[in-house]
C-alpha cells in the first residue's frame, strides 16, 4: 500500500477512498493544480462529490498519486467496518444495514466481515 493511502483516508474517509480506488484503481491519478479548480462536473468531483474533491485538491494539488486496485483496498475497508461496528452501541438498530449501505455491500457480507474480524 502506498503511504499516502492512510493520509487520503484520513482526509476524505475510507468509504470515499475506496470509491476512488474503484474509479482509478491500478492507475496514477493526477490531482488538478490550483490553476484548474475542481468543478462540479470534473471527474474527481463526480466520484467523490465536490466538497471532498476540493479537500483532496487543497492538500494534493498538482501531485500524482498511485491508486491501488480496489481489491487491494478491501483490507482497509474491512478493518473500518469492524471498527465502526464495534463503536456502534448494541442499541443502535440495524448496524449491519447502515454499514452495508455505507460501503455498498450486503448486510450478510458486513456480518461475515465483522465475525471474521472479531475472532
Amino acid at each position: 500500500m502506498p503511504t499516502t493511502f492512510d493520509d487520503i483516508a484520513d482526509l476524505i474517509g475510507v468509504t470515499d477512498t475506496f470509491k476512488l480506488g474503484g474509479a482509478y484503481g491500478g492507475t496514477r491519478l493526477t490531482i488538478p493544480g490550483f490553476l484548474h479548480p475542481v468543478q462540479p462536473d470534473s471527474p474527481l468531483a463526480l466520484v467523490l462529490g465536490l466538497k471532498k474533491a476540493k479537500r483532496l485538491q487543497a492538500v494534493y494539488a498538482g501531485e500524482t498519486i498511485y491508486m491501488p486496485l480496489q481489491s487491494k483496498l478491501k483490507g482497509y475497508r474491512d478493518a473500518a467496518i469492524c471498527e465502526e461496528y464495534q463503536r456502534m452501541t448494541a442499541k443502535t438498530l440495524n448496524r449491519a444495514q447502515y454499514l452495508a449501505r455505507k460501503y455498498q455491500i450486503s448486510e450478510r457480507r458486513v456480518m461475515q466481515i465483522v465475525e471474521s474480524g472479531t475472532r
